[in-house]
């Protein structure tokens, strides 16, 4: 009677090894594979969100319509003829007294909208005088530049 009852034992214990060891390999290939789905959604969705703002970088278009000036002041009308909204910039260099200008905040403008900016010059005592040599950079927030050459009036 001992022989039979080894042999149900042993059957047994082969059984419930081989459903620990299932639920092992199912335990660790689904941590694995739950691992796996969430990096694969994150790479996807960073590479989505850079194709976008790639897209849009390429779909920015500004420029410089016109410049006016008078002793003290420039006037920059820009123009965003691109299909999306942009921020810009502004950045002044008057060559006959080397003055650089920065606006702290940037220009907000909509896509097919126009925009004036006034700049001051006179801060410093930096006047402008008639036939200085103007160079105006736009930088847009997407890396775009905008180069404008101006002979004051």
């Amino acid at each position: 009677m001992l022989a039979p009852l080894n042999i149900r034992r042993k059957a047994l214990s082969a059984v419930v090894s081989s459903i620990i060891l299932s639920a092992a390999v199912l335990v660790v290939g689904g941590a694995v594979w739950s691992y796996a789905n969430g990096a694969s959604s994150v790479i996807a969705s960073q590479y989505h969100s850079e194709s976008m703002e790639l897209i849009k970088q390429l779909q920015e278009r500004i420029m410089i319509e016109h410049v006016n000036n008078s002793d003290t002041e420039i006037t920059i009308f820009i123009y965003n003829y691109g299909d999306v909204d942009v921020e810009v910039d502004v950045y002044i260099n008057n060559s006959n007294s080397s003055y650089n200008s920065n606006l702290n905040n940037p220009i907000y403008i909509l896509s097919k909208d126009y925009e004036h900016v006034t700049i001051d010059m006179s801060s410093e005592g930096h006047n402008i005088n008639s036939g200085d040599n103007i160079g105006i950079k736009l930088y847009t927030r997407r890396q775009n530049i905008v180069h404008y050459s101006y002979i004051a009036q």
